[in-house]
């Protein structure tokens, strides 16, 4: 679960198929991306990117440019 403006949400980890930095009213945010390319941005600073870090642990997710980007891993040699 994460709170986010005061309201927690659940995640469905195995559905879960990216982080990504984007631009939310022009501001950096860290967002999560679904596989129905559904999205939830987050925030940035400090206390985000751990929050970030707890996501890609909790989803399986690999870094390719931390603390930006994570995705699922495509083959099984990634994963380890």
């Amino acid at each position: 679960m994460l709170v986010h403006g005061g309201v927690p949400r659940l995640f469905d980890w195995e559905k879960v198929a990216a982080l990504e930095q984007g631009l939310v009213r022009r501001v950096p945010a860290h967002v999560v991306v679904f596989s129905d390319r559904r999205a939830v941005a987050f925030g940035m600073g400090a206390k985000a990117q751990e929050v970030a870090r707890q996501i890609a642990r909790a989803a399986g997710l690999i870094w390719i440019q931390e603390p930006f980007r994570a995705r699922r891993p495509q083959h099984k040699e990634e994963a380890t």
